[in-house]
């Protein structure tokens, strides 16, 4: 590149060698001159010399070279210039001019045109743009230049080049490049340039200027500076404790260069582990609770092994003092478990979670809390303990609900279709309550809308927070009620049968009891819901059976009370099979006790008869067949079956169309149990009855005598078993009167055997 005089000049006055680095386009000065020059090129006018042919211009050359010794130059064409591929072709400014645009004129479009934009933008250079309008290919400069030059990628044909040249800048205008910047210790620095405002041409380029490096005058190891830490060989000491450390936990100490005071890798000393001490076990009493052993740290006190407490003792009592501590046996309430709906859940409660052995605490203040259950000993359906304050009183509402309060004053209930509990002082919160057929409680909390209820269970989730007795919408354990009873309300319990062959319940109630509920009524039930409400007080209370209810289970409540009891003759029965000591029944020998045995076999077998249960059989031989009597017809009648058949056997005469003025009587073993003019003794089905036949009577002889009004006396004998007989021979009676027969026949025996 050639520069002028006052460039030269620029850099001596500057001192420095210019260092050239790409640049912003910049325009061309309007006080540049510019001209126009054109010049035809044919090969004849040519000047070869050196393998190159110039053409010459007024301010610029025009150039073919060769590029190798194998290129061609052709001279010979005299109306164009044939311009042979691989051949460099370079316009140059004379006269210190400067090109600022070139338009190449081909022979014609198309191809050579082509060839020519193609050659030139393969040159790679930004500072120019190619335009191709027909035959002329323009090359226009963004920055002016001395010279150009490209190399022909194919042969082309051109008749002439015309050349845009200015004068060269005075640059009379300059301005600074970038912004100086000092060098420091680590980081070079780099001079301002300066350039030509008007062309944009680097009049002085930018120095750089080297790091100055790091000094330390007073030797602490830090650049005097920057201040860059130089230490480089770091001496570590002990700085600030970070953790303390323990049995279990390392000791961590922040390390420091002593030198430099850099931080460097924290020291640590890895915990040495507990030094264990036996705890020694203790054992529980009836008034003290024990201590498993354990064991804990010898250096720092941490429990190793938690030692457990073990649960007090129960107290030994032997005639209400405790052997082992000489307590009395204190007298607590007893809680037992509802196993079937109520008519009316009135009462005091125990909500208990029963896997869990927990009782929902009702003397909280706060009843929805985590952990609002205690524990309860559960023993057969029945809770008995100083469990009083936990509980809950439930009361049945106008309208046939329930609300639930707690011994803390507290309505317990739930507003909204999701999990909680809600508490009030009013009687606000309704419930409906039943029991499932496991026996489970099914406490239903009413909402004032929708169709979804909560229920009240319990939540056995671990986590202190979760384990809580409280309303939920699904899920969560199932609770039971334990009904508050008072102490012991039977001395005695149970089925039994006196030697007077009577079959009977007894219940002997605790006289205090009976005092201190005088309204209490006794219900009796049978399955098929036979109801007997006794007279209040009544010690002992002994109801006696029919035949229907031999045979089924005997249900007893008492009302007001939780009593909810079950006997049975079988079960009965079942107790007297298993006994082998006759002393045990009060009997004095085997004999009595065996004859006991067949006897309640036999009620048994007749129960199940009368109730429809069961079959029986028995051999009729030998026994009188009932006789008719002159002018009547006598017929055996048992009565109702069902009903007051059970000790006791009637029967019935029924005399046909009986003449008036006949007078009877009728003797029973011997003895004239009844006599008088027979029409007016018939009832409106001209039946006479004769009841209350012992068993042990049935084959006794019984005597009817009948006196017609002409004095005339007919005489028929007959015995109970004698009906029973022809009663077997009608269709649908002859289990029942086989099984009568029986029991009449094992009653005689009984009473034979104990006599």
């Amino acid at each position: 590149m050639k520069h002028s005089f006052l460039k030269k000049l620029t850099a001596l006055l500057l001192g420095a060698i210019m260092v050239f680095s790409m640049i912003p386009a910049i325009a061309i000065s309007t006080k540049a001159a510019e001209t126009t020059e054109t010049l035809s090129i044919f090969g004849s006018t040519g000047s070869l010399a050196n393998k190159v042919i110039t053409w010459t211009s007024d301010n610029f050359t025009f150039k073919n070279a060769q590029s190798s010794s194998t290129t061609a130059i052709r001279v010979s064409d005299s109306d164009h210039y044939r311009i042979y591929g691989k051949s460099i072709v370079t316009i140059e400014a004379l006269n210190e001019k400067k090109i600022s645009n070139i338009v190449f004129t081909a022979t014609a479009s198309g191809n050579y045109a082509t060839v020519l934009n193609t050659s030139i933008n393969n040159n790679g250079d930004s500072n120019i743009t190619v335009k191709v309008n027909g035959k002329e290919v323009t090359v226009a400069f963004t920055e002016t230049v001395d010279s150009f030059s490209f190399t022909l990628s194919a042969q082309t044909r051109i008749t002439q080049v015309k050349v845009t040249l200015v004068d060269s800048c005075a640059h009379e205008n300059t301005e600074a490049i970038g912004t100086p910047s000092d060098a420091t210790c680590t980081e070079p620095g780099i001079t301002a340039g300066v350039k030509c405002s008007d062309c944009g041409e680097v009049l002085t380029a930018r120095e750089p200027i080297e790091a100055t490096g790091h000094t330390d005058e007073n030797g602490d190891s830090k650049c005097d500076t920057c201040g860059e830490n130089l230490c480089n060989e770091h001496v570590w000491v002990d700085g600030e404790v970070i953790a303390e450390g323990d049995c279990t936990t390392d000791r961590v100490v922040a390390q420091v260069c002593e030198k430099c005071g850099e931080p460097g890798e924290d020291k640590v000393t890895t915990a040495p582990g507990h030094t264990p001490v036996v705890d020694k076990a203790k054992d529980a009493t009836c008034t003290e609770t024990g201590l498993t052993e354990g064991s804990h740290c010898d250096v720092c006190d941490e429990v190793i092994t938690k030692q457990e407490t073990v649960p007090m003792l129960d107290h030994n009592y032997v005639e209400g003092i405790c052997t082992a501590c000489g307590a009395e046996k204190p007298v607590f309430p007893t809680f037992e478990k509802v196993t079937s709906t109520l008519d009316d859940f009135t009462g005091t409660y125990l909500i208990v979670y029963e896997a869990g052995k927990l009782a929902f605490n009702g003397s909280l203040s706060t009843l929805d809390a985590g952990k609002n259950g205690v524990g309860v000993i559960i023993n057969d359906k029945s809770i008995t303990g100083d469990y009083g304050s936990y509980t809950f009183t439930i009361e049945k509402t106008t309208d046939g609900k329930y609300v639930i309060k707690s011994a803390s004053g507290m309505y317990i209930g739930q507003t909204s279709y999701a999990n909680g509990l809600k508490t009030t002082s009013k009687p606000d919160y309704k419930h409906e309550i039943s029991i499932d057929t496991n026996g489970n409680a099914v406490i239903t909390a009413l909402l004032a809308s929708g169709s979804d209820y909560p229920t009240l269970r319990y939540n056995a989730s671990t986590g202190d927070t979760n384990q809580r007795f409280r309303y939920y919408k699904s899920g969560q354990q199932a609770i039971a009620l334990y009904k508050l009873v008072e102490d012991p309300k039977f001395e005695s319990f149970g089925v039994t049968l006196d030697k007077g062959v009577t079959i009977r319940v007894n219940l002997t109630f605790d006289p205090m009891w009976i005092a201190q509920n005088p309204d209490a009524r006794i219900i009796f039930s049978d399955s098929k819901g036979t109801q007997l409400v006794p007279q209040a007080g009544t010690n002992p209370y002994t109801i006696t059976l029919t035949p229907g209810e031999i045979s089924r289970d005997i249900k007893v409540s008492v009302s007001g009370t939780s009593i909810n009891e079950t006997v049975s003759f079988a079960a009965y029965k079942a107790k007297v099979d298993a006994i082998t000591d006759p002393s045990k029944l009060g009997y004095a020998n085997a004999g009595q006790l065996g004859a006991l045995k067949t006897l309640l076999e036999a009620i048994e077998d007749y129960g199940k008869v009368a109730a429809g249960t069961g079959t029986a059989s028995a051999d009729f031989s030998g026994v009188t067949k009932p006789e008719s009597v002159d002018g009547a017809c006598i017929l055996g009648d048992i009565l109702t079956l069902g009903g007051n058949l059970n000790t006791f056997a009637n029967i019935g005469i029924t005399v046909v169309n009986p003449a008036p003025n006949i007078s009877y009587a009728i003797s029973f073993a011997g003895n004239v149990v009844r006599g008088n003019d027979l029409a007016s003794l018939l009832d409106e089905d001209n039946k006479l009855t004769i009841e209350n036949l012992r068993p042990a009577n049935f084959d006794d002889e019984i005597v009817l005598t009948v006196t017609k009004a002409d004095g005339t006396t007919t005489t028929v004998t007959l015995t109970f078993n004698g009906y029973l007989m022809g009663l077997s021979k009608v269709a649908g009676y002859s289990d029942i009167a086989a099984a009568t027969y029986n029991y009449g026949l094992a009653v005689e025996a009984y009473l034979a055997a104990i006599q």
